[in-house]
C-alpha cells in the first residue's frame, strides 16, 4: 500500500514530492529489493514522483530514490 504524501511532510520542504510506504506485503517484490514501511519514494529515474501511479511499472532498470530515516539514498532495482 502506498499514499501521496502531504507536500510539506519532507523536512518542511513545500516542493517536495513523493509517495509514503503504508505496507509491504511479504513475499512482495518490494519486500525482496527491501522496501521498509514508511519509506518515501521521492523520484524514478530522477524525475520526482507525484503520484501512487509512477510505481505501477517500476521494474528491473529503475533508478530510485527513496527518504529513509532522514537521508536519501538511491538505488538501480535488480
Amino acid at each position: 500500500m502506498v499514499r501521496k504524501l502531504a507536500a510539506d511532510a519532507l523536512d518542511g520542504d513545500p516542493f517536495a514530492s513523493g509517495v509514503i510506504i503504508g505496507r509491504v506485503a511479504r513475499g512482495s517484490y518490494a519486500n525482496r529489493i527491501g522496501f521498509q514501511r514508511g519509506e518515501v519514494v521521492v523520484a524514478i529515474d530522477g524525475r520526482p514522483v507525484t503520484s501512487t501511479q509512477a510505481l505501477a511499472n517500476l521494474g528491473r532498470g529503475a533508478e530510485v530514490t527513496i527518504q529513509r530515516g532522514g537521508q536519501r539514498v538511491t538505488g538501480v532495482m535488480r
